[in-house]
């Protein structure tokens, strides 16, 4: 299994982030269960997300677009509550830190198939293989 845990939802408070990262961190059946891992990531307002059809729906009271990038996919924004994206980053940063203590990390650019089977091989105790680009 796989989670996915985005930090710093619209309108998502400082205690609903830590009360997710408990429930993975504290849940030794979930953590230690073969194959399971965990990631979490920053909510980042992107282009064309659904989110940009209606943001007042979720809490969002302004957006700005970076000045010095025409081309960027992201963009800064405001809330009406919850966490700033600042406290946001701040959070996710030990979040990020407090679940990597107990859940063996997804490797980045590879498949989920290769990960998961790099997962199992670092449960079962063997010492994983370098995971180096083809």
């Amino acid at each position: 299994m796989h989670c996915y845990i985005i930090v710093g939802f619209p309108t998502e408070k400082e205690e609903e982030a830590l009360e997710t990262m408990n429930f993975v961190v504290e849940n030794k059946r979930l953590h230690e269960s073969y194959g399971f891992s965990c990631q979490p990531c920053l909510f980042d307002l992107e282009k064309e997300a659904p989110i940009m059809s209606d943001p007042g729906s979720y809490g969002i009271r302004r957006i700005m677009r970076p000045s010095a990038e025409d081309l960027s996919l992201g963009f800064f924004y405001e809330v009406q509550e919850g966490m700033t994206p600042d406290e946001a980053e701040r959070l996710y940063q030990y979040v990020y830190g407090k679940i990597s203590e107990v859940v063996c990390e997804l490797p980045f650019n590879y498949a989920m198939a290769d990960g998961l089977l790099y997962i199992s091989r670092a449960k079962a105790g063997a010492k994983p293989a370098s995971m180096a680009a083809h």
